[in-house]
């Protein structure tokens, strides 16, 4: 959620020797943090069918235009202090919905539907004015359908779903004027698959493309069940 960021740090050629032989750009994003005073935001945008003009003719359409179906995106954050001076939260949470069905499409049988629900965390405690502690997790379930046309059966579109939990764990310290020491442990987990958008359609099936006309037949061009845990320390 660009809600949780709090600021973005754009490098390219040019930068530390801390980014290595870095060839093209180096992107750092620094999420908010709590204070020792409570804050909260909301924020949302909306959109209709009624908003959303048609600019297609039914010889183009086939009696089918662009339908817009829903489209919603809420984000809402809050912080404040636990401990005031010693322990702050920040918490956000974004609810992401955009369905519709492209020209050509009877939205009844290929109406594209993505969700996502996004939730970022993060704890930051003050052990002592040098040294400090602070615990941060993000995690994006998501759910994407593949883009249904007027030349794809209901049985050839695929979807991906799944969720990326992101823990991390970091402690920073002032040793001397001179000296700082920063331990980091942090994780990466994904679960996604990929598997067809209708119901009780299996996942392995002939798929037929007619190059003459473009029409798309039968099954999904690939399924997918990933499941990965990748951890580090610094």
């Amino acid at each position: 959620s660009t809600d949780a960021i709090e600021e973005v740090q754009v490098l390219s050629l040019g930068a530390n020797a801390q980014y290595g032989n870095v060839m093209g750009a180096v992107f750092n994003v620094i999420t908010r943090q709590g204070g020792n005073a409570f804050h909260g935001d909301l924020n949302t945008y909306f959109q209709s069918g009624g908003l959303t003009s048609r600019n297609t003719t039914d010889a183009v359409d086939r009696g089918f235009p662009y339908y817009r179906d829903q489209y919603r995106d809420v984000t809402a954050q809050i912080s404040g202090p636990f401990m005031p001076d010693k322990l702050w939260f920040f918490g956000s949470f974004q609810f992401q919905r955009d369905w519709d069905a492209q020209p050509g499409v009877n939205p009844l049988t290929g109406l594209n539907k993505n969700d996502s629900r996004r939730m970022f965390y993060k704890f930051n405690y003050a052990i002592s004015p040098k040294h400090r502690l602070m615990h941060g997790y993000h995690n994006d379930y998501y759910f994407i359908p593949e883009i249904a046309t007027e030349f794809t059966a209901s049985t050839s579109v695929s979807q991906s779903r799944g969720d990326n939990p992101t823990p991390n764990v970091v402690y920073t310290g002032v040793l001397t004027d001179k000296t700082f020491i920063e331990a980091r442990w942090s994780g990466f987990f994904l679960h996604s698959s990929t598997e067809p958008q209708q119901d009780g359609v299996s996942s392995v099936m002939m798929r037929i493309e007619d190059q003459d006309t473009g029409r798309i037949t039968g099954g999904i061009s690939n399924w997918a069940e990933n499941r990965s845990w990748k951890w580090t320390t610094q």
